[in-house]
């Protein structure tokens, strides 16, 4: 590191001068080189929420499917463990994927309240959804060619019936769905985790819908029980409701920061929140662990018109930017910013920038 004390035109009339002087000479003082850490494929691949989300979905359905498969009778014509098939995957699957999150990002006391408040919460949208869902299910006698319902074999079913009877369960399927995603990021969230969440359900709950006929009426048409279609059903449902929610936290995000040391190397987070506090306490937005130089809330990250800023909490904890010493900064893509022995790298979606005024005046002359 270059040992020359930088500071600022405006910082040198500031009346704090002589603290920011101090400041940047325990950085030079203190500081030891830190090096990135290099990451694995598989590292970055277990870490990601591509990854770890639409698994914990799978398993969510799986588990949905193992518990009750045992009391379901395809051959009684009133079994009350059908009921809970619905809410019950909507539960599931939401628990599975707030502790593959806690796995990947080593929060687990602190997620206890959110994990009881979602999964509380999916559960009562769950119940709620029932009634949307029996009357859309409850359009199947106006559908054409109704068979005899006694009939098994669903190959025997007429086509325009078979084809309605898809449509009408992914319908319902997208109701839990959607109940699912507010009900996971209803509290304590922001609105862009909330639209991800709830729109990753309605497409994941509407293409696992899809397949759970197809399955018996053309793999298995002559069985009298449902457990190889639900089993199908239910973990497609899982995985396409985890591989959406995932999908539209990637693609709805404007700023995020990958972590290049430490125990969390490879992990990146959303800036969904804002201010985004980082620092070594579990409550911490961004919570770095095992590093004994980064204070509780060390820094925060702030939504400034169309980007971040970064502002340090406190004196007694340093902050670079680009191997800077500084207190407050405007973050731009590519920043890299050390706190404690931990690198992180500030990354945002590229914007589209318009022309200056004056500039597009002059570009609109000339077309004249």
């Amino acid at each position: 590191m270059d040992e020359v004390l930088h500071i600022s035109r405006d910082e040198l009339y500031q009346p704090t001068v002589d603290s920011t002087l101090a400041h940047a000479k325990a950085v030079l003082q203190h500081a030891q080189p830190i090096v990135e850490e290099p990451v694995s494929p598989l590292r970055r691949l277990l870490l990601s929420h591509l990854f770890f989300t639409p698994l914990a979905g799978l398993l969510g359905g799986l588990t949905t499917w193992l518990i009750l498969e045992p009391w379901l009778d395809d051959t009684s014509e009133s079994n009350g463990a059908f009921f809970l098939v619905f809410p019950m995957t909507a539960v599931l699957i939401v628990l599975f994927i707030y502790l593959a999150d806690a796995i990947a990002s080593r929060r687990f006391i602190s997620n206890v309240g959110r994990w009881f408040r979602g999964v509380g919460f999916t559960l009562l949208f769950s119940l709620i959804a029932i009634i949307p869902v029996g009357l859309i299910l409850a359009l199947i006698v106006v559908l054409p060619s109704r068979p005899d319902f006694t009939q098994a074999d669903l190959s025997q079913w007429p086509g325009p019936f078979f084809i309605g009877f898809i449509i009408l369960r992914s319908l319902a399927w997208a109701v839990y769905g959607g109940a699912l995603g507010l009900g996971m990021n209803l509290i304590k969230s922001t609105k862009g985790q909330r639209r991800a969440s709830v729109m990753g359900g309605l497409v994941g709950g509407v293409l696992g819908g899809l397949l759970f006929d197809p399955i018996n009426r053309f793999l298995i048409p002559s069985s009298e029980q449902g457990d190889v279609m639900r089993f199908v059903g239910l973990c497609t449902v899982g995985l396409s409701v985890g591989i959406f929610v995932a999908l539209s936290e990637q693609l709805g995000r404007d700023g995020w920061i990958r972590v290049l040391t430490g125990p969390l190397r490879g992990k990146a987070f959303i800036l969904y929140h804002n201010p985004t506090i980082i620092g070594a306490s579990p409550t911490a937005n961004i919570y770095l662990f095992k590093d004994a130089k980064i204070a509780p809330e060390h820094v925060a990250l702030q939504r400034v018109g169309n980007g971040y800023e970064l502002i340090q909490s406190r004196s007694d904890a340093p902050v670079m930017v680009n191997n800077l010493a500084v207190h407050r900064r405007r973050l731009v893509s590519g920043d890299q910013i050390i706190i404690g022995d931990t690198i992180l790298l500030f990354e945002e979606r590229a914007k589209k920038r318009t022309a200056p005024t004056d500039q597009r005046i002059r570009e609109a002359k000339v077309e004249i």
